[in-house]
């Protein structure tokens, strides 16, 4: 596209920043109105908010009003955020609306033209403890502008791609409620009483990673290597990411002591985000794995409770709520080991248990296919992205 004139966003574009009413004036929050911040940013339109104000607070504040369609970018607090407002709204400090030249500048087009530069916010990003970007950076970026029509046809293709990730992640999101609905209908509540509950460490032994002189330096982790260390991005609610991996060396990996993975290991994160685990089976393409300072590994001693059972007990809501009252400190929760003992999980018979783990086998099969497609899908979006953008 660069045979197409670049124009700055501040020449094809008008701007209005935001603002948030007074929070000791109760009555400006008892309105119809919305008001939306970063954080109400979750899809590609707004079509809810949190809060809702009157008339008399907009009159008040420094907070704007604009009509549906408008295009929304995060220019603090969670910046590179953009959507489309999908009803008339308010909105907070957090937030830019850029208003187009229609007659030049297509929405739809803008906002994944904005989407593409993300990154380059990020770059731009400026603050102590709020970090944000000012309005000469988004002015200054520049855009290509080709013919109006040809803008409108680049933002169907692209919304054509992106209706199949979604489609894609809602697939996903459905065999995941399907793996719950199993659970709930085998076992019922996961915190009841119809089964029999024993404290974890009396089937499962709970190991620590080594945590002493001998844990890597920072210098010490390659993007290659004879073993992966895992660090928080990869270990998730639903499971391993390898994404992004670090290793440590063979010498490394025999200089620490405990916790290197075996086949049906689990691994749970106990520090930062508390609860995440993941499951070391025979699918998992990496041989040597060691967990870092923010996890510990639960290792099968009684062969009475199946560890795909186990991780999908984990993730259940009402588990969840449950474990947290074993969680300390406050700035960073964790859950120490001492804690994680007195935690009591219900022991269904085995044989259910295995008959409901061959069920979540055929289900994550099905995941994997779907991840695939995913990812196939997410790989052709973004090189769309960039043959359009870059």
């Amino acid at each position: 596209m660069s045979k197409w004139p670049m124009v700055r966003l501040g020449d094809v574009c008008g701007f209005l920043n935001g603002g948030t009413p007074s929070k000791t004036e109760e009555r400006y929050y008892s309105g119809t109105i919305p008001l939306i911040t970063g954080a109400d940013i979750l899809a590609n339109e707004v079509t809810s908010a949190r809060s809702f104000i009157t008339q008399e607070a907009v009159n008040n504040s420094a907070t704007n009003f604009v009509e549906k369609g408008t295009v929304l970018l995060v220019s603090r607090t969670g910046v590179g955020k953009v959507a489309i407002a999908g009803m008339d709204l308010c909105f907070s400090q957090d937030i830019t609306a850029i208003l187009p030249e229609e007659s030049r500048l297509d929405k739809k087009y803008l906002c994944y033209f904005l989407k593409s530069k993300a990154s380059y916010f990020k770059y731009w990003q400026r603050g102590a403890t709020i970090q944000g970007i000012t309005r000469d950076v988004i002015e200054s970026v520049k855009i290509p502008l080709f013919p109006l029509s040809s803008q409108k046809r680049v933002a169907e293709t692209l919304d054509n791609s992106q209706e199949i990730i979604d489609a894609h992640k809602k697939q996903l999101e459905e065999l995941n409620n399907l793996i719950k609905a199993t659970f709930y209908r085998m076992f019922g509540e996961p915190t009841g009483h119809k089964w029999e509950r024993v404290f974890i460490d009396e089937v499962y032994d709970i190991i620590d990673g080594d945590r002493g002189v001998n844990y890597p330096k920072q210098e010490e982790f390659s993007h290659e290597g004879h073993c992966v260390f895992l660090n928080a991005g990869n270990v998730t609610i639903d499971g391993f990411n390898f994404d992004k991996l670090q290793y440590i060396s063979m010498e490394k990996d025999n200089q620490l002591r405990t916790g290197k993975l075996v086949r049906n290991d689990i691994v749970f994160t106990t520090r930062g985000t508390v609860g995440n685990i993941a499951y070391y089976d025979s699918s998992i393409p990496f041989g040597n794995m060691r967990i870092n300072s923010g996890m510990v590994l639960l290792r099968q001693k009684t062969g009475l409770l199946d560890p795909l059972f186990l991780c999908i007990l984990f993730r259940t809501p009402k588990m969840i709520r449950y474990y947290n009252n074993f969680l300390s400190g406050t700035a960073q929760p964790q859950l120490p080991i001492t804690n994680m003992r007195k935690i009591k999980i219900i022991k269904p018979p085995i044989v259910l248990q295995n008959k409901f783990a061959e069920i979540v086998t055929q289900i994550e099969n099905q995941k994997s296919l779907v991840k695939q497609s995913l990812a196939e899908s997410q790989n052709l979006f973004n090189s769309l992205m960039s043959r359009y953008f870059d």
